[in-house]
């Protein structure tokens, strides 16, 4: 019971300081902004990272999310937890970058008057190294490596919900707020992924 109740207080305490940098930050306060950055940062890498599986993508992406949180922080009203709102920013900025790749992937396709050469037979995105990196094993271990590999092979709505609610956490109330879409939708998508990875997963869980 104590240490729920001074969980409660310290989580009280980080909430009133967050709200104060968030209000400095409105007026222009870059150092209060840099706080935001910092406690939020590995957050929104993590999101970007599960679901896009590269780390320099994911940088990029985490980098565009918190230019673009510094310029709509007006909109911010508060209705949400800030973390949340950030997220929210974090899997839309993913989606346009899906968007983006989709759409550059159908236009090669339909360039067929365009001479080839030897880049342009490459495929836009590479598989990644079926071996863990020593990054991935020190984080999850094998398993865990797996399990980030398994995730690019499902589609990406799929692999959204599962990163949200699996690997961030999230409630399915928090990942229906942050995608706009209704709450029995993210129960069934998300009930949905966890059979295809289940499936995915099978003959290494058969193993182990």
């Amino acid at each position: 019971m104590y240490q729920m109740e001074k969980t409660a207080v310290v989580n009280r305490i980080e909430c009133g300081e967050e709200q104060e940098w968030i209000e400095r930050a409105r007026a222009g306060d870059l150092a209060a902004f840099d706080q935001l950055i910092r406690r939020h940062q590995d957050q929104v890498y993590s999101v970007a990272y599960r679901m896009l599986g590269n780390e320099d993508d994911a940088a990029d992406v985490a980098q565009d999310v918190f230019l673009a949180c510094f310029r709509h922080l007006h909109s911010y009203r508060g209705a949400s937890k800030f973390s949340t709102w950030l997220h929210r920013i974090a899997v839309n900025t993913v989606k346009n970058l899906w968007s983006r790749r989709k759409r550059q992937k159908q236009n090669q396709t339909d360039s067929l008057d365009t001479p080839e050469t030897p880049d342009d037979c490459a495929p836009i995105e590479l598989l990644t190294d079926p071996a863990p990196n020593p990054r991935q094993l020190a984080a999850g271990g094998e398993l865990m490596a797996l399990l980030e590999k398994r995730l690019l092979e499902l589609e990406p709505s799929f692999r959204e919900v599962i990163v949200l609610r699996f690997i961030e956490g999230m409630s399915y109330e928090e990942i229906a707020e942050m995608t706009e879409e209704p709450l029995g939708t993210i129960k069934s998508r998300i009930f949905r992924a966890r059979r295809l990875l289940s499936e995915l997963m099978k003959d290494y869980l058969e193993e182990a």
